[in-house]
């Protein structure tokens, strides 16, 4: 039924009744005719009326936050305090793919060896200017550059998550506990940072 509705709304290509008989046969055929006139007429009137979104002008902030999957309070705060322009342009971004972004491992070496072990394995990517040994993939598909963590040379992380060791700034010999690390990559990059010594 999720795949169904995701359908309803995105799929532009088949028709709509198609989708519908296509989902409730599956129903009927699984779990039987009730079930399968229960799905019959909630994905009919999802294909009839798929997004009651709030209206724009008379209610912004909940028109905004249904058709953008954002809370109505941080709408409204944006709103208060950007304007609806650039409110309506974070909201867009929030919703975009993220970057993969790798992390060289300083212990390996210096930044002209992790480039070139990415164009040794093919890999597209452009370096983050305020970041040094961060590089962004062009794509989020890159089996080489899996491979390139499992070897130990990158770690995967955004470069934001970085800011809180930058700010520790974690010397050779400090005792640092780091609590709730999971998957590690803090803890890795404090070990970096500290020459493998902290």
């Amino acid at each position: 039924l999720e795949l169904c509705v995701c359908r309803l709304l995105y799929e532009e290509r088949t028709p709509k009744e198609v989708i519908v008989s296509g989902a409730v046969d599956a129903v009927k055929g699984e779990y039987g005719t009730a079930l399968g006139n229960v799905a019959n007429a909630v994905l009919r009137k999802i294909a009839a009326d798929p997004l009651p979104w709030p209206d724009e002008e008379t209610d912004p902030v909940a028109h905004l936050a249904h058709s953008t999957s954002h809370p109505a309070w941080i709408v409204e705060r944006w709103l208060r305090r950007w304007g609806k322009e650039r409110t309506e342009a974070q909201l867009k971004w929030n919703n975009l793919r993220p970057s993969i972004w790798l992390r060289w491992n300083a212990l390996q070496g210096d930044r002209d060896k992790a480039v070139a072990i990415l164009h040794a394995a093919d890999v597209e990517f452009e370096e983050a200017g305020d970041f040094a040994n961060y590089y962004r993939l062009a794509s989020s598909f890159y089996p080489r550059a899996a491979s390139l963590v499992q070897l130990g040379y990158f770690s995967v992380q955004d470069p934001s998550a970085s800011l809180a060791v930058r700010l520790l700034n974690p010397k050779p010999g400090m005792e640092i506990l780091d609590l709730c690390a999971a998957p590690g990559g803090k803890t890795t990059l404090m070990a970096e940072m500290s020459g493998g010594n902290a």
